[in-house]
């Protein structure tokens, strides 16, 4: 409940602040924080009682750019699960750089990546197209084979 009133409080304090211009306008704008605030807490009351949320996070597949903090990384396991001594021990292999425990926290270049993304009908004809084909010494080869077979269609 103190991260919910700590965000009205520092949300009151930017409108006031934005409005101090005006005495008449910065009262209208107290009265009308205290009044939204009157009635959101029955509602937030109610939604915070019924379910405690966790949350987690999933560590990219990608490497990032930038380090992936420890606070972000840390999330509420369950207790029958027990990590292994390196967070991404899974997937970087021993003797990989980013092994090192210097660079615990660091980006993993060497790790996996996601190979089905994007794969597409442009994209697949982008790179097994006949025209694709057409400009290499070894396309231009396989289209007189196929063509010679008797192939119906002699590109994908």
């Amino acid at each position: 409940m103190s991260n919910i009133a700590n965000f009205y409080r520092t949300l009151h304090q930017r409108i006031v602040s934005r409005s101090l211009s005006s005495s008449a306008h910065s009262t209208a704008m107290n009265t009308m924080f205290s009044s939204i605030t009157r009635l959101a807490r029955p509602v937030l009351t109610k939604s915070l009682a019924q379910s405690p949320r966790t949350f987690t996070t999933l560590v990219p597949l990608r490497p990032s750019l930038t380090p992936l903090n420890g606070a972000i990384r840390r999330t509420a396991l369950p207790s029958s699960f027990t990590p292994s001594t390196a967070a991404s021990a899974d997937i970087v292999p021993s003797s990989a750089i980013s092994a090192h425990p210097a660079l615990g926290d660091m980006q993993i270049r060497c790790g996996p990546r996601n190979t089905m993304n994007g794969h597409t009908r442009l994209v697949q004809k982008r790179r097994h197209g006949f025209l694709c084909r057409k400009r290499s010494k070894t396309g231009r080869k396989i289209l007189l084979r196929r063509k010679v077979k008797g192939r119906r269609h002699i590109a994908q």
